[in-house]
């Protein structure tokens, strides 16, 4: 396959090799803390201050060598600061946000600051509504075997070392891209990587057919030259065709059989599933590439691996640099993590948010761990979009030992009814899993749940804490305590 070579030359009219000193506020969200440190590796001064980071998040910030502060206050952009990137939640009002204006410091939100990264690199965008972030990371790991030294900036940490950005040697800069307010508009992909379209952001979108007009949007941004890499399946796939000139390269969304609609699709053959990750044959139409070992649960990581290797040959990576990669590759944080183990019950955080990914989560862990008893904290994310699936949460959360639902999480929610409102969609959600014939229970806090899966978890059982707000925070008070119990031992 014809690889990219074309080198964008750099954009003079936004002289960013020139700004040596940046702040950002909102530093310790997953993009932004990923561009502080992308930054503070191409040799800026960063600093940052976030008012809902944790203790954790900065001091992994200055481990890094970034000054990052717990409140916002205007005496904290420098004068010399040449520019100040703000997360989209971060209003115009904000007390450093007006201390820029004010010294006359451009501005840029986070999206647009991105957007400026790939003007002046040929770019690697990954996108899609599921499984981004695990594909990002795939497709760096690839091109490090490929000797390629990829910069990257993603919205999650990478194992085992925690990075999520990071500036390489080489060409490509691998970038997360988000649909989300249709954020990835601001990028210039050379590559682009749609990976599925499916309605996640109710608050921003109103049916899937608005989702797909944004990435039919964001496909068009592909250059002629370029390489847009999709699934195979229709009518998706003619859909994203018919938004560029590019040249196109599919994969298969299905695993084990060749794909009919595309002969000279990728696509994985003789999938076998064990304790310790995926195995599969990797094909491109009808070419053997190479025998796959990745150490990931789940046949949803098969399509990533298949989609990641897709985009890395489109670029020039061989067989051996798709296998080297992907056995080298441990995974992201918050995605089938496991957090450890506590009296003899093993413990499993991931970020499935959406009904799609809890079920695909789930379908993992039942083909790791066989007919071990499997216990699930879910937390909902957003109250709208909890009220939204109801249904099809309940039918997703099926077929475990035992369901705890907590309050949602209310992410860019507010309001004096939002307390109420996140708990009373989490009973409706426990309410229709009774319907279901789940075993299910309501915990009004973390805290409770703790108490309760204390009592309730025996030898052997598995913990799974699914949700993308803090519920994250449950196998860690575990884990916790082991290690508390250890020192005072």
């Amino acid at each position: 396959m014809k690889a990219v070579m074309r080198q964008r030359p750099f954009c003079a009219a936004r002289p960013a090799v020139r700004l040596r000193r940046a702040h950002l506020v909102g530093i310790a969200g997953s993009g932004m803390r990923a561009l502080a440190e992308y930054l503070r590796d191409a040799g800026w001064v960063v600093s940052g201050s976030d008012s809902g980071a944790s203790t954790r998040a900065l001091r992994r910030l200055a481990s890094v060598g970034i000054s990052a502060r717990p409140r916002h206050a205007a005496d904290h952009v420098r004068s010399d600061t040449d520019l100040l990137v703000y997360s989209p939640a971060v209003g115009e009002e904000n007390a450093e946000r007006r201390a820029a204006r004010e010294l006359g410091i451009e501005e840029l939100s986070y999206p647009q600051m991105l957007g400026r990264l790939t003007q002046n690199h040929p770019a690697l965008v990954v996108t899609g509504t599921h499984g981004k972030s695990t594909t990002c990371a795939m497709v760096a790991s690839i091109l490090q075997a490929a000797g390629c030294d990829p910069s990257v900036v993603m919205g999650a940490e990478r194992q085992p070392d925690g990075r999520s950005g990071w500036k390489g040697d080489g060409r490509w800069l691998v970038v997360e891209g988000c649909e989300y307010r249709e954020a990835f508009l601001n990028l210039e992909p050379q590559v682009a990587v749609v990976l599925n379209v499916d309605l996640d952001h109710v608050d921003c979108f109103s049916d899937r057919a608005a989702v797909e007009a944004a990435f039919r949007r964001f496909v068009e941004r592909v250059p002629e030259d370029g390489w847009l890499v999709a699934p195979c399946t229709t009518p998706l796939r003619d859909v994203l065709r018919a938004a560029t000139s590019a040249q196109v390269q599919t994969f298969s969304p299905r695993v084990g059989s060749p794909p009919t609609e595309d002969s000279r699709a990728w696509w994985a053959a003789d999938v076998r599933c064990g304790r310790e990750g995926v195995r599969f044959r990797l094909f491109c139409g009808e070419s053997f590439v190479t025998d796959v070992f990745c150490g990931l649960w789940g046949r949803h990581n098969v399509i990533n691996a298949v989609a990641a290797a897709a985009v890395a040959a489109s670029v020039g990576a061989r067989g051996v640099d798709i296998r080297e990669g992907l056995a080298a590759f441990e995974g992201i944080k918050r995605r089938l993590e496991l957090v450890g183990y506590w009296r003899g019950v093993t413990l499993i955080d991931d970020y499935a948010h959406h009904p799609a990914e809890v079920c695909a989560t789930l379908s993992a862990v039942r083909q790791r761990f066989g007919r071990r008893r499997v216990w699930v904290g879910f937390q909902p994310h957003q109250i709208g979009r909890a009220q939204r699936w109801v249904r099809e949460f309940a039918a997703a959360l099926r077929g475990v030992h035992h369901v705890f639902v907590v309050p949602a999480f209310p992410a860019r929610e507010c309001g004096p009814d939002v307390a109420q409102q996140a708990a009373s969609v989490s009973r409706r959600l426990v309410a229709a899993l009774r319907a279901e014939g789940q075993s299910c229970g309501f915990e009004p806090s973390l805290d409770r749940l703790v108490a309760t899966l204390d009592d309730a978890l025996q030898v052997g059982d598995v913990l799974v804490t699914m949700g993308a707000g803090d519920i994250t925070k449950v196998p860690y008070e575990f884990v916790g305590r082991l290690s508390r119990n250890r020192a005072a031992g």
